[in-house]
C-alpha cells in the first residue's frame, strides 16, 4: 500500500499539482527539472519524491522511489525527458489488437 502511494505522490508531483492532466509532455518535466536543463536527473526525482512524501506526511523510501525512476528512464541514460514520459504514459494496445504481438 505504501508502495502505490509513494508512487501516485510521485506521479502527482511530476506532473505538478496545480496541472492539467492534458499539459504535454514536456511541461510534465517542468515541476522536477529544477536546474531547468530540460530533464530530469535522478537526484531531482529522488529530492521530489521526498519532498512529496514529507509533505503527505508518509515515509519516503529511496530504493523504491529510485525504482520508479529507472522504469521511467526507458532509454536508461540516467534522465527523465519528455520522451521518457510519452512511452510511459502512452495507452497500451491490446494483444490482438493490430500489434504485432499477435
Amino acid at each position: 500500500m505504501k508502495r502505490l502511494l509513494l508512487t501516485m505522490l510521485v506521479l502527482v508531483g511530476f506532473v505538478a499539482m496545480d496541472a492539467s492532466a492534458k499539459e504535454k509532455p514536456a511541461e510534465k518535466t517542468r515541476t522536477a527539472d529544477t536546474d531547468k536543463d530540460g530533464k530530469v536527473s535522478k537526484e531531482e526525482f529522488l529530492a521530489l519524491a521526498k519532498k512529496n512524501a514529507e509533505k503527505k506526511g508518509i515515509e519516503y523510501n529511496q530504493k523504491r522511489a529510485e525504482n520508479i525512476f529507472a522504469k521511467k528512464d526507458t532509454n536508461k541514460d540516467g534522465f527523465l525527458t519528455a520522451d521518457d514520459v510519452v512511452k510511459k504514459t502512452a495507452p497500451k494496445k491490446e494483444k490482438g489488437a493490430g500489434t504485432a504481438e499477435q
